[in-house]
């Protein structure tokens, strides 16, 4: 039997081969070029480079052309800045959808466009190098949302609560609600990704350490640990909650979808977002948004970022410091310490 984690491999490869035999085959050289990065990586550069030669499949020039037996330089080294230029701003909508691309999405595009310009340049396939003029827009720096602790409790309560169910919506709850219960506690109490959540084993567990082995978004293994909450959830779930669900005796995941398999990503995303509802949080608390509150909570308690990188395995601590101001209690007393401008000296 396949672990989770070759299985997400090969999925993930496999399809970006397939969006990679739709783009001109000099292409191919690009993304062999790319081995050493993740699949999912491989497939985003794919995504983005299909965009761009759609793109160019359709303009003045091009139409006629069979594309995919061209060379770099016949499609390249023909593109002036106006036309690169016109393609970016494509980028601000979403294909086929009247909906505004986010800044993060449309700055991706822009660098794996660069990455291709260079490369080809690199290797003498194309006469001019147009990555430098390539804009990448800047990612606004949006303030980190994290619950409160009366939000979690409200939160949690949720979860354990079957009070406005239906008899048929109790029965169902009754088998699921020590498995999602699990789920929130371990997403709080670890601060861990929805994607490595998913990708844990029974056997990643240690009771006796209080942790847990997961695969990092970038590949390497890790050992997180949890509260003793975190472990009580666990433990009841496994010894009970498990069970109800039906998994096969060969299945080792450690959170268990209704189909007796391991919990999709998405599955788990739609289930956090349902308590938020239910909770009166308006839907907006996502896994996410457990990992901020998390790391927000760890910053308050210990003061120190290097603990908070740690602990979310940053690899550059620029990306933890957006912790720093999110804390609202203390922007809460900086106001109120901002009254002594206003009290009077004599009264």
């Amino acid at each position: 039997m396949q672990s989770y984690e070759d299985e997400v491999y090969l999925k993930t490869t496999k399809l970006a081969d397939e969006i990679i035999s739709q783009l001109p085959d000099f292409c191919r050289r690009y993304f062999t070029h790319l081995k050493g990065k993740s699949p999912r990586t491989r497939l985003q550069y794919a995504y983005d480079m299909k965009r761009f030669f759609d793109y160019i499949a359709a303009q003045p020039g091009f139409r006629e052309t069979p594309l995919r037996s061209m060379r770099a330089s016949e499609i390249l080294d023909q593109m002036q800045l106006e036309d690169i230029q016109e393609y970016l701003d494509t980028l601000e909508y979403q294909t086929n959808a009247e909906k505004r691309s986010s800044a993060s999405s449309r700055a991706r595009k822009s660098s794996s466009l660069r990455s291709f310009w260079s490369y080809y340049y690199k290797i003498g396939e194309i006469q001019r190098d147009m990555a430098p003029l390539i804009d990448v827009p800047d990612i606004p720096q949006h303030p980190v949302i994290a619950m409160d602790g009366s939000q979690v409790q409200r939160l949690l309560d949720t979860v354990k609560s079957d009070a406005g169910l239906t008899s048929r919506e109790m029965a169902f709850h009754s088998r699921i609600v020590q498995r999602d219960f699990a789920i929130m506690m371990t997403l709080l109490g670890t601060g861990i990704r929805v994607s490595e959540l998913v990708g844990i084993d029974i056997d990643d567990i240690d009771f006796e350490e209080a942790s847990i082995i997961v695969k990092r978004k970038g590949g390497d293994y890790d050992e997180v640990f949890f509260p003793l909450e975190t472990e009580t959830a666990l433990q009841s779930y496994i010894s009970e909650g498990r069970n109800l669900l039906s998994p096969s005796p060969e299945e080792k995941a450690l959170f268990i979808s209704l189909q007796h398999e391991r919990m999709s990503v998405r599955s788990v995303q739609v289930m956090v977002k349902k308590y938020s509802q239910r909770a009166g949080l308006n839907g907006k608390i996502t896994p996410h948004k457990c990992r901020s509150t998390f790391a927000t909570n760890v910053l308050r308690e210990t003061g120190d970022i290097r603990t908070v990188q740690t602990a979310l395995h940053h690899q550059n601590i620029q990306t933890t410091t957006k912790y720093l101001q999110t804390d609202r209690e203390q922007k809460r007393r900086a106001a109120l310490k901002s009254a002594t401008l206003f009290q009077n000296e004599n009264n």
